[in-house]
C-alpha cells in the first residue's frame, strides 16, 4: 500500500507500543523519517530499535515528553 509517506517527516506521538507503534512501524515502511514520541528515553530508544531491526533501511529519531501536559510538550 503506498499511503504517500516516502521522504516525508512524521510524529507519532505515544508511540512506543499499541496502535501508535504500529502507525509509526507502517509509516517507515513507506519510506518516512518516524519521530517516536514517548515518557521516558528508555522505551523510545527500545521502540526505535524495534523499529529499525524490523524495517531494513527506517530512519528513525526519538523524542521524549508527555504531549498530554504543558510541562511535557516544552
Amino acid at each position: 500500500m503506498d499511503l504517500g509517506y516516502n521522504g516525508k517527516r512524521c510524529l507519532v506521538t505515544a508511540s512506543t507500543g499499541g496502535l501508535g507503534f504500529a502507525i509509526a512501524r507502517c509509516m517507515a515502511a513507506e519510506g518516512a523519517t518516524v519521530v517516536i514520541n514517548g515518557r521516558s528515553g528508555e522505551t523510545t530508544a527500545k521502540a526505535a530499535e524495534r523499529i529499525v531491526t524490523e524495517v531494513p533501511g527506517a530512519s528513525v529519531e526519538t523524542v521524549v515528553g508527555n504531549s498530554g501536559t504543558a510541562e511535557g510538550c516544552t
